[in-house]
């Protein structure tokens, strides 16, 4: 396989695929050293864009579920108040009703004690 050199257009364009004249080593020149620093923190910033995009939509995601979870709950506070404002008004319902009840037989006793009493008097 034969190596692929870039052109050579300019003095730092010549530099860029050669290592130093080392025995073939694997010492980088300080514009391949750049280079590779750029092309590092090129890499860093696009894999830190995908990153913060995952979270975005991690917590769009988050957010819609949490409102429909909300929603649903509110619905459910709203069946729970009403059979509540149902029960309560039934409640008073029969406490008026015990009240009578209790009236009635408080009559009653007074009328048994008042006949009863009559009926030992003669």
């Amino acid at each position: 396989m034969a190596l692929i050199t870039p052109p050579t257009s300019s003095s730092s364009d010549t530099n860029l695929g050669k290592h130093a004249s080392s025995g073939g080593s694997d010492v980088c020149t300080p514009e391949e050293r750049r280079q590779k620093k750029l092309l590092s923190k090129r890499e860093w910033a696009r894999r830190s864009r995908l990153k913060k995009t995952q979270q975005r939509e991690d917590l769009e995601a988050e957010i819609s579920r949490l409102t429909d979870e909300n929603n649903r709950l509110t619905d459910k506070v709203n069946v729970v108040t009403q059979k509540v404002i149902g029960l309560e008004s039934d409640n008073d319902v029969q406490r008026a009703k015990k009240m009578l009840l209790m009236e009635r037989l408080s009559y009653a006793i007074s009328m048994q004690e008042f006949f009863g009493g009559v009926r030992h008097s003669r």
